[in-house]
């Protein structure tokens, strides 16, 4: 009796490569994004990472009574002087403003304009139906977290087998600076945007694209980075000769265009200066500059000057090793030859890191982590050990920080 042969099953990290001219995950059509919503795997991965980082908001709060009174300005917004109070640690420093601009609107405290609208006007409708604005935010960032991951998900899934996507899933909700999707930030939102707009544009070539491309710029200033992306993926596609339709590119860069105008209309109708948002920016201590993104001396003399401590405001340690491992990091997406990847993978990293002094670098760093994670599961996925223990140690640091955070302590 003859043997059958036995079925060879494809290296996720060696072929099909993301990207590869001649790859099924390449060139299969994406499925509807909703076909299997709202996924339990999904759900189960997300569900145990807000326990885990609220846990652990929660007790280092708890077990650290002296330091209670560093929070004062959120006490004072709320009108509350309760000092344990379960929203206290999810709403430090950005997360303060978002509440007090969701809450009071654009009127008063002019530093707070630097604050992109999108946000905190969703928090607003949140709360018609909720009241409170506290509970109404995080049960905003809940819904906007969980559709990011869902939407990550089904994209990973179009480059990775099912496992691997999942398993990328959890190796992003492990990142350090992941415990931002659960506070009261901008993170989840913006990420949302991002892959919703990845998944149409990049996948379904869907005019839905135009969508999350209009809101883009709403919520962030990093959507000014996403469009230079853009720009520069279609001059690579024209230069190797691949087709361009350029009424659905022309669609999706007005669209952003047209998202930045509105940003601009939103500041002249809620405070009569149109730039007001923009002014804003420069009331922090961070010294960014667009100019310096065209300065390479500037990044290196940041980069390699003496620190001012390992959470400091400006050239801190962390935000340096951070800006290191990631751009080190490139040569891993390099290797997925998807050139949507890498080119969007470096415009939200080096930008950040060279328009000023530092401050939040690892932070920002979080946007362009999936792209790194689906790099690393598309790449190296035989070593998967390796990349659960560098999961562990993503953990680990998260852990830290998001103690830190509870505290109203930098991270930077």
């Amino acid at each position: 009796m003859k043997r059958k042969p036995r079925k060879k099953h494809r290296n996720p990290g060696q072929t099909p490569r993301p990207g590869g001219a001649s790859t099924a995950a390449a060139t299969r059509p994406a499925e509807p994004l909703l076909k299997g919503f709202p996924n339990r795997e999904v759900l189960a991965i997300f569900l145990v990472a807000k326990a885990v980082v609220v846990a652990t908001l929660l007790l280092a709060f708890y077990s650290f009574d002296e330091l209670h009174s560093v929070n004062l300005w959120n006490r004072w917004h709320s009108g509350k002087d309760v000092l344990d109070a379960l929203y206290l640690p999810f709403a430090n420093w950005d997360g303060q403003h978002y509440v007090l601009l969701a809450d009071w609107g654009y009127q008063g405290h002019p530093h707070s304009h630097a604050f992109f609208p999108l946000y905190p006007l969703a928090i607003s409708a949140v709360q018609l139906i909720l009241g409170d604005v506290y509970v109404s935010a995080f049960v905003l960032n809940l819904l906007l977290s969980y559709l990011f991951c869902y939407v990550f998900h089904r994209y990973a899934g179009h480059f990775l087998p099912a496992g691997d996507a999942s398993r990328a899933l959890a190796l992003l909700l492990c990142y350090p600076t992941a415990f931002y999707l659960t506070v009261l930030y901008s993170e989840a939102l913006f990420m949302l945007l991002l892959f919703g707009f990845l998944y149409f544009y990049d996948l379904r070539k869907s005019y839905l694209s135009v969508a999350f491309a209009l809101l883009l710029p709403l919520a962030r200033g990093q959507a000014a980075f996403i469009l230079a992306a853009l720009l520069i993926v279609i001059a690579i596609r024209r230069f190797k000769g691949k087709p361009v339709d350029y009424r659905y590119e022309a669609c999706n860069l007005t669209a952003f265009a047209v998202g930045a105008l509105l940003y601009l209309g939103f500041f002249q109708v809620a405070v009569g200066d149109a730039f007001s948002g923009i002014k804003a920016q420069g009331s922090f201590v961070f010294g960014n500059s667009l100019a310096n993104i065209f300065n390479p001396g500037h990044f290196l003399a940041y980069l390699f000057s003496a620190t001012q401590g390992v959470f400091s405001y400006t050239y801190s340690l962390t935000d340096k090793i951070f800006v290191i491992a990631s751009l080190l990091s490139i040569g891993i997406v390099t290797k997925t030859k998807n050139v949507m990847w890498l080119v969007l993978y470096f415009m939200l990293l080096y930008p950040v890191a060279a328009m000023g002094t530092g401050g939040s670098f690892s932070r920002f760093s979080l946007v362009a982590a999936p792209i790194l994670i689906l790099a690393v599961w598309a790449v190296y996925a035989r070593h998967a050990r390796v990349i659960y223990s560098v999961g562990a140690v993503f953990l680990a640091v998260q852990l830290l920080f998001a103690g830190r955070f509870a505290l109203n302590l930098w991270v930077g």
